[in-house]
Formats: structure tokens, sequence, C-alpha cells
């Protein structure tokens, strides 16, 4: 079976792996997680905010 994926590494890429691929990256904390991308910006945004006088 075949899985397609984003890596840490090229996340604007998709590609497809094996299952024994897919468990290593896994286990490598080498794949993108759905909403992970978006999350991060948001976290930033919110801390370099946070000092700022309006």
């Amino acid at each position: 079976m075949t899985h397609t994926v984003r890596t840490t590494i090229r996340p604007d890429e998709e590609i497809e792996v094996d299952d024994t691929e897919y468990s290593l990256l896994r286990h490598e904390g080498l794949l993108v997680e759905d909403g992970r991308e978006e999350q991060a910006p948001k976290m930033a945004r919110r801390g370099s905010d946070s000092g700022r006088a309006e």
C-alpha cells in the first residue's frame, strides 16, 4: 500500500511512500500533519503581538 504524504523537509511537495517508509517517517517526526502548518503561524503571530503597545 502507498501513502501520499508531505514531509517537514519539503512541506509543499506531496510524495508517495510505501508502508515501511511511512512508518519510518512517522517515527522520526518528519511527516507534516494536517493543520500543523496553519497553527504555527497563528501562535507566532499571537506571541509577537502580545508585547506591542497599541
